[in-house]
């Protein structure tokens, strides 16, 4: 998952592109997915085992799922989705296949929750990042500069392009994508 900074971070970049009547409640429904007590449930995670990294990340988030049990009517509902679409994005197509090929699931865990601290505090003032209080706990930061697997350069074209992201036509593309597979 991409962590809460970021996450924070593609909002304010959404926030700012795309018309929210209730910005409250689209960073609650952003913020939601993490802050639940079963993130399998609230990633709509399809289980895959952990050998395979790639294929494991890449079940972490199950679009078509939420999609399936769920409809996007409230801008609380839209941030769950932007943060659903991020992860996804995040772990299929932002992150380093080859560099994860190499990496077994504690290593990649360790790597890339340490990569979250190096990167915060420059995502935070970037983006111009608010931590709420509800998730200050997880505010991490470190001064070392080297991440393993975050790239920053690629990280702001990420954060950019989830911020412009029409999420109408993303779903409209999940379920052109699954009336072809039937």
């Amino acid at each position: 998952m991409a962590s809460f900074v970021i996450h924070l971070a593609i909002a304010n970049v959404y926030l700012k592109k795309h018309y929210i009547e209730n910005k409250n409640d689209f960073i609650k429904g952003v913020l939601s997915v993490d802050l639940a007590p079963d993130k399998i449930k609230s990633h709509y995670t399809k289980y895959t085992d952990k050998s395979n990294l790639k294929k494991f990340l890449s079940g972490k988030v199950s679009l078509d799922n939420y999609l399936q049990e769920n409809s996007v009517n409230s801008d609380f509902d839209k941030g769950v989705l932007i943060h659903l679409i991020t992860d996804y994005e995040f772990y299929t197509n932002f992150l380093d296949e080859d560099k994860i090929s190499l990496l077994d699931y504690k290593t990649f865990k360790n790597y890339i929750y340490h990569d979250y601290e190096v990167v915060n505090d420059y995502i935070k003032k970037k983006y111009e990042v608010v931590v709420p209080k509800i998730i200050s706990k997880y505010d991490l930061s470190n001064e070392e500069k080297k991440c393993y697997l975050i790239d920053r350069k690629k990280l702001d074209e990420f954060i950019i392009n989830m911020g412009l992201i029409n999420l109408d036509d993303y779903i409209d593309a999940i379920i052109s994508r699954n009336n072809k597979k039937r």
